[in-house]
């Protein structure tokens, strides 16, 4: 059997990864032309967005978290860990769909206003607008992925290998 912990290690590693091309992009997003250039690793990242992380996440509320929560209860340290993916996974569908709409969407969509944020989609496409709001949202998901994974390594990965037998360990990989 696999060991879960590993397989979530890597994962960490391999979402950070595309948070990296992120990272360095953010400090030149100002408007359609600077997100167009950095349309690979936007797209790639909106893409982790709505599939890596809600994936991720599942692994570690429906698997990982349950046997931990059978030694120190429901309401233990197990909580913090489950509000902070509900929080990751909100920003995360947010700006997701914010990347599709920039990439996607028509100019008469978003005209409408039917598209995520809207007026600051409406103000890119007539080139009066920016990408702030968009880059500090980013910038604040990142900063709570940061937090989170390192939380997780730190503190509930030990606990998991520390209080849970190998025979434990094994069945939940």
């Amino acid at each position: 059997m696999p060991d879960p912990i590993s397989h979530l290690l890597a994962e960490h590693v391999s979402i950070m990864r595309i948070v990296a091309g992120v990272r360095a992009a953010l400090p030149e997003l100002r408007g359609p032309d600077d997100f167009r250039r950095h349309l690979p690793a936007l797209a790639e990242f909106g893409r982790m967005l709505a599939t890596d992380i809600p994936r991720h996440a599942a692994k570690e509320d429906d698997i990982l978290l349950p046997p931990l929560e059978a030694i120190l209860g429901a309401e233990g340290p197990t909580v913090p860990f489950r509000e902070e993916h509900k929080e990751i996974h909100a920003a995360a569908m947010r700006l997701s769909a914010v990347i599709h709409d920039l990439n996607e969407v028509e100019h008469p969509a978003i005209l409408s206003g039917s598209a995520a944020y809207g007026q600051q989609l409406r103000d890119l496409q007539s080139g009066k607008g920016d990408l702030s709001r968009f880059a500090a949202d980013t910038y604040d998901l990142i900063d709570l992925l940061d937090r989170h994974f390192e939380k997780e390594e730190q503190m509930l990965f030990p606990l998991f290998n520390e209080l849970l037998s190998p025979e434990t360990r094994a069945e939940v990989g």
